[in-house]
């Protein structure tokens, strides 16, 4: 799956319906601060509202057993994606 495709399909598992693959082509930004929240929220069963992005990022991928692999702390890249995705999978 490519990076677009598992961030809609993360998007539709946690009921998402503001994200845009389209988005994509616009800059490597793949969720917005309000959707990485709700990703969170999702993961992790807490609220991201005092956190930012990087926090929320990286505290996600941290219950989830892993680094995060994007090279900047704000974006997930496909890996990490694709680790969220398997996640969600599973429940």
């Amino acid at each position: 799956m490519v990076k677009a495709e598992l961030s809609a399909e993360v998007a539709d598992m946690v009921g998402i319906d503001t994200y845009d693959p389209e988005r994509e082509a616009h800059g490597p930004a793949d969720f917005r601060r309000e959707e990485i929240e709700q990703i969170y929220e999702t993961i992790t069963g807490e609220s991201g509202e005092d956190l930012s992005q990087r926090e929320m990022n990286n505290v996600m991928m941290q219950e989830l057993g892993t680094d995060l692999h994007s090279k900047f702390p704000f974006d997930l890249s496909r890996q990490d994606l694709k680790i969220i995705h398997k996640a969600l999978s599973e429940d």
